[in-house]
C-alpha cells in the first residue's frame, strides 16, 4: 500500500444507497486497499466508487455473485495502479475483464481468481505476472 493512503472494509451489509453515501463523504483518493466480503452492491454503484480513487493498489473481494464485467473493467480503466487483484468468488465475470485488467494494470503482480469458473486459459496469458492464482 503506498504512504498516506488507507484500506477500506465494506461489511457484507453494504448496499447501493450506503456506498453512495460513503462516496459523497469520503476522499478515495486516499483509499490505496478495497476489501469487499460478499455484497450485494450494483456494477454501477461499484463503478461509481472507483471513478473516486484513483490511487488504487489493492483490491479484494469474497463471494460477489453479482459482479460482472462491467464492474471489473471499470475497476481496471479506473484503477491503473493495481498490484494485487482478489476476485474469490466472482462467478460471473469473463475473459473481457481479464482482458481489461491485462490493458490497464500494468504494475500488477497478484491475480487471484479461485472459482471464477468462467475464465479460460487463452485470457490468463494475456496477465503478465509469474502465475495468475487459479482454483477450482
Amino acid at each position: 500500500m503506498r504512504e498516506g493512503t488507507y484500506t477500506k472494509e465494506f461489511d457484507g451489509e453494504t448496499s447501493d444507497s450506503k456506498l453512495y453515501k460513503w462516496i459523497s463523504k469520503s476522499k478515495g483518493t486516499e483509499i490505496g486497499t478495497i476489501h469487499f466480503p460478499c455484497t450485494q452492491v450494483s456494477d454501477t454503484a461499484f463503478t461509481a466508487l472507483v471513478s473516486h480513487c484513483p490511487n488504487l493498489t489493492e483490491f479484494r473481494v469474497n463471494v460477489w455473485h453479482m459482479m460482472t464485467d462491467t464492474a471489473i473493467i471499470a475497476l481496471a480503466t479506473h484503477c491503473p495502479k493495481l498490484t494485487s487483484i482478489n476476485l474469490n468468488g466472482c462467478i460471473n465475470i469473463t475473459d473481457t475483464a481479464i482482458s481489461a485488467i491485462a490493458n490497464h494494470c500494468s504494475d500488477l503482480t497478484l491475480l487471484h481468481l479461485s472459482r471464477c469458473n468462467k475464465i479460460t486459459d487463452s485470457s490468463l496469458s494475456l496477465i503478465h505476472i509469474s502465475e495468475p492464482t487459479r482454483q477450482a
